[in-house]
């Protein structure tokens, strides 16, 4: 109920935002940011007021999420003073919650590093407490502990921040499986029998995509499909999609039809982990022939 108050009150603010934006001076422009953004405390304060309850200012941060082309706005945010239950909130440009960054650019680096952090201390745990163990046991409890990624489904897969958490990802399946450091990248997943962590989370993002698209709710419905058939490029989510269905060569007829994308993702890369082991193998068998003629 809370949130359909505050979505009524933004608006009725909108007008007035856009009208700021092109036709008023800066001070009017503060003018319209402080009631459009007051607005959320406010009716926080009502509800609270109207329920019994209070809201912990203390716990409570501010963080203002503009579009692109008016940013330039932000600093105007610095002197306004937001207050819930009559105590100041602090202003903060990101903020983690239930374990995610979030940050007023909306950028995933944040967050993918953090998670990369947090990989790399769980991967250290299993190395430390179980050293003794055969590094079968090792690898099945790296499966299970290390490889959650909560909340990568949201991730932009084009992210810098994403392959070098790839990086670390095989860098660390070579040492809970005790392999040395030259240790070819194709054969991991065949060692530690699960999907490279960039399938991993482009299968979930597929999948949570087409949740979305057969969703029961037609909000969430409606905003899935425009931004898969329509915006494409422009919507995070319709990127994530066609960067999907290039990978993998298929078509959004099969993401559709398919019970589950992980099994498309499964066998392109079992497709492509045969092709350059055959390919080394080729290599290999090359030199051997070399050296045996070299030698005769």
């Amino acid at each position: 109920m809370i949130i359909q108050r505050i979505d009524i009150w933004r608006l009725k603010y909108q007008r007035g935002y856009f009208l700021s934006q092109n036709y008023y001076s800066s001070r009017d422009i503060k003018f319209f940011l402080g009631g459009y953004f007051f607005g959320a405390p406010c009716i926080c304060n009502g509800y609270a007021c109207e329920y019994s309850m209070s809201f912990n200012a203390q716990k409570s941060k501010c963080l203002a999420v503009l579009p692109c082309s008016r940013r330039s706005l932000a600093p105007l945010l610095c002197h306004c003073d937001f207050r819930i239950g009559g105590m100041p909130m602090e202003m903060v440009t990101s903020y983690c919650h239930l374990g995610h960054v979030v940050n007023s650019n909306l950028d995933d680096s944040p967050d993918i590093i953090n998670r990369q952090c947090s990989f790399i201390g769980q991967v250290n745990s299993v190395l430390c407490f179980f050293v003794k163990l055969s590094s079968e046991v090792k690898i099945r409890l790296f499966r299970s502990y290390c490889t959650s990624f909560y909340g990568c489904e949201l991730w932009n897969l084009s992210c810098v921040q994403l392959a070098d958490l790839c990086t670390k990802w095989r860098k660390n399946v070579r040492r809970v499986l005790n392999l040395p450091l030259q240790t070819h990248c194709y054969l991991l997943p065949l060692l530690c029998q699960c999907l490279p962590v960039y399938d991993e989370t482009c299968g979930r993002t597929m999948n949570f995509v087409r949740s979305c698209l057969y969703h029961q709710s037609s909000v969430v419905k409606s905003v899935a499909w425009y931004s898969v058939l329509h915006a494409r490029y422009s919507s995070p989510i319709g990127r994530n999609v066609l960067l999907c269905l290039q990978r993998y060569k298929c078509t959004f007829n099969d993401f559709l039809s398919c019970h589950s994308f992980k099994n498309i993702i499964c066998c392109f890369v079992s497709a492509s982990c045969t092709v350059q082991m055959t390919s080394t193998l080729c290599v290999v068998c090359c030199l051997n022939v070399l050296e045996c003629d070299m030698v005769y």
